[in-house]
């Protein structure tokens, strides 16, 4: 027991003489005032709200075709003795394409000529010459080339939301860089029970004597455009414990925790529709470690989204 008490009273006196340091000097509890623990200051970057524009749209991948296409079908049927053409080719109305040789053993007949019923490009000539064809085959396909057209399928979760007439851009490989513009033409009337998409086909309102039936097509089509409205980027919205806010930057120098609602969210831009309004500042950076309160200084003010 004498050994605990030396070792209490050694406690003891190491207590005071800490308390004692300073000789009463400032800070609390005689420490120096150089000691004092310093409030958090965070350096964050704002954005002043603005109202302007923000659109939805859905994405999906379609094929340049042709608008007007024939299938070409021989009057008899026979073996193909003679090709004039061969796919890519231009042809009039009229041309002859090819010929098919009706005649049996014990039956000879002239050769008929296939011609074209329309004026336009072989975008498909799957026969060659010595081929037995008939009356119910088709032996070219024609396609006008100045008339193209996008055929695209889409989900049925956006089956509600598209309709003939809205704004599209297209882009296309062959074109880095360059969009096309096009309108929803027409939208299928039934959901295909298979792959459960809806398809629809888009005109192009752009000409550009480049464009190739068959090639491939990022589509983009504007769904609803909001205008006048907060939008801000989306990172700087943030969720905690159920709720969604984004912390006000406020003129003496703290951070404010304001509720806000969503709206859309589109390419990293998410709309506010209620919370905050034009003219204040919101922190878009350095905003994860605020609280409500959080003294911050701002070190930079970013642009609108």
């Amino acid at each position: 027991m004498k050994g605990y008490s030396t070792g209490f009273a050694g406690i003891v006196l190491l207590s005071l003489g800490l308390t004692g340091c300073g000789g009463g000097g400032p800070g609390s509890a005689g420490r120096p005032a150089a000691m004092e623990p310093k409030e958090t200051v965070f350096a964050v970057q704002v954005l002043e709200l603005k109202p302007g524009d923000i659109t939805n749209y859905i994405r999906v991948n379609g094929e340049v075709r042709s608008a007007s296409s024939v299938d070409v079908f021989p009057d008899v049927a026979g073996k193909i003795t003679q090709v004039l053409v061969g796919q890519g080719s231009r042809v009039v109305r009229g041309q002859t394409l090819l010929f098919v040789d009706p005649s049996r053993p014990g039956a000879e007949f002239v050769a008929s000529p296939v011609v074209a019923p329309i004026s336009g490009v072989i975008v498909s000539f799957p026969f060659s010459q010595g081929a037995t064809v008939g009356p119910q085959t088709p032996v070219a396909k024609l396609a006008r080339l100045g008339d193209l057209e996008v055929v695209a399928n889409i989900a049925e979760r956006f089956a509600a939301q598209v309709r003939p007439g809205l704004a599209a851009t297209i882009e296309l490989e062959a074109f880095k860089g360059r969009s096309f513009r096009a309108t929803v033409a027409s939208v299928a009337p039934v959901i295909d029970p298979l792959s459960r998409t809806l398809e629809i086909k888009l005109r192009i309102e752009d000409t550009e004597p480049a464009l190739r039936s068959g090639m491939f097509a990022d589509v983009r089509i504007v769904t609803e455009v909001r205008r006048n409205v907060i939008r801000v980027p989306s990172d700087a919205v943030v969720s905690r414990f159920g709720d969604t806010f984004v912390f006000v930057a406020r003129d003496d120098g703290t951070a404010e925790r304001r509720i806000v609602s969503r709206g859309l969210d589109i390419d990293n831009v998410t709309e506010l529709v209620q919370g905050v309004k034009a003219g204040e500042k919101i922190v878009i950076r350095g905003q994860t470690l605020l609280e409500d309160g959080s003294k911050i200084r701002v070190i930079d003010q970013g642009g609108q989204p």
